[in-house]
């Protein structure tokens, strides 16, 4: 009798789990090429594969759906059961989400066209180097902001090939990216990424599932282990090998 109240008991705690990880709702931003709507009206993506391979895991329809960035930021710090893909973990979101990861990386860093006669030594050099193009709500916009810096010019997130544009037609001088966004978009638009250079990196920074705060600690454990179980088991370098570099792949890995 104990023996059989122990067996029920364990398989219910197993479908509460599975319950309580049913209920997220997963979303993200129209953001080539980590998720973005293809033309069939399907959401695809490297990330977004990777995430559709996670809820799967899970149990769990792999749905997910993309909203502009302003929208799905507020959905997940609103919430409740929200889960936002993929979102920079900063110091100062830190308090508002709850997190699993990391499934991506940015390599942040100050971009000009390849004729640019621009020299940065040091990242307050920036601020008198002209104007900057940034992504509206974007971590990257908001961590020079912090930084004292008010010569950004900011396009709407979804449409980061503006900056490009502008610094095409010299009504910017500079361009805050990460490598490898910058790279594969730049591939989308047949422009050569040999047009473009890093005229000073800034920083390392780690890109993760966002939940709404109150979302349950026992559902974000079992999200991690599952993301774990994937990077140890060879799920991320089927997904993300020879879309980025092995060595990002590996770091990404090891966290």
């Amino acid at each position: 009798m104990i023996k059989k109240a122990v067996c029920m008991a364990l398989i219910l705690l197993a479908v509460i789990g599975k319950v309580n990880a049913g209920d997220i709702q997963v979303i993200g931003e129209e953001m080539y090429p980590a998720q973005y709507t293809d033309e069939s009206g399907q959401v695809t993506g490297i990330t977004a594969e990777l995430v559709k391979e996670l809820l799967r895991r899970l149990d769990l329809k792999d749905e997910i759906k993309l909203f502009p960035w302003k929208r799905a930021y507020r959905m997940a710090l609103q919430g409740p059961d929200i889960a936002l893909f993929e979102m920079t973990r900063t110091a100062e979101r830190e308090e508002f989400f709850k997190w699993v990861g990391p499934i991506n990386r940015a390599d942040w860093g100050l971009y000009a066209l390849a004729s640019s006669k621009i020299v940065i030594n040091r990242l307050e050099d920036a601020k008198q180097a002209g104007q900057i193009c940034g992504y509206r709500g974007d971590a990257r916009a908001e961590y020079l902001v912090k930084k004292g810096f008010s010569n950004i010019t900011n396009v709407e997130v979804g449409r980061p090939i503006q900056c490009a544009r502008m610094l095409e037609k010299g009504r910017l001088d500079l361009w805050i990216a990460s490598e490898m966004g910058l790279s594969e978009l730049l591939k989308t638009e047949n422009k050569a990424r040999s047009d473009y250079k890093l005229v000073f990196p800034i920083d390392v920074k780690y890109l993760f599932i966002a939940f709404s705060k109150h979302t349950s600690d026992d559902v974000i454990d079992l999200w991690q282990k599952e993301l774990d179980k994937m990077k140890k088991d060879g799920t991320m370098m089927k997904f993300y090998q020879g879309k980025y570099p092995d060595e990002v792949i590996m770091d990404l890995i090891s966290k």
